[in-house]
């Protein structure tokens, strides 16, 4: 579980929970839900679709961020608006790839 939060104990701008089975640094079967985003829980389908099976490349951590701004719509709330909410989304993604390579 990753998190970003404003001030540590606030609640979470964006969060994110990721698995995945990994082989050196190949994701087989991720699973990206994030948290904050949208009115519930929302799965990044397409971002896992990007990355699952594939040698971690740059080239494929821009896929996977391209591919997660088509899953998620955030609505505006207290905490920022939608663009503020993908681009944070997009960072989590990116770290939560990395933790579970690492």
């Amino acid at each position: 579980i990753l998190e970003l939060t404003r001030r540590a104990g606030d609640y979470a701008m964006a969060g994110v929970v990721a698995r995945g089975m990994v082989t050196g640094t190949t994701i087989s079967e991720p699973r990206f839900v994030f948290f904050g985003v949208g009115p519930g829980p929302v799965t990044a389908t397409r971002a896992a679709a990007a990355v699952d099976g594939k040698t971690l490349t740059p080239g494929v951590f821009a896929a996977a961020t391209a591919a997660l701004d088509h899953d998620l719509d955030p609505p505006a709330d207290p905490h920022g608006g939608p663009d503020m909410k993908r681009q944070l989304a997009r960072t989590l993604l990116r770290r939560a790839i990395a933790k579970l390579t690492a």
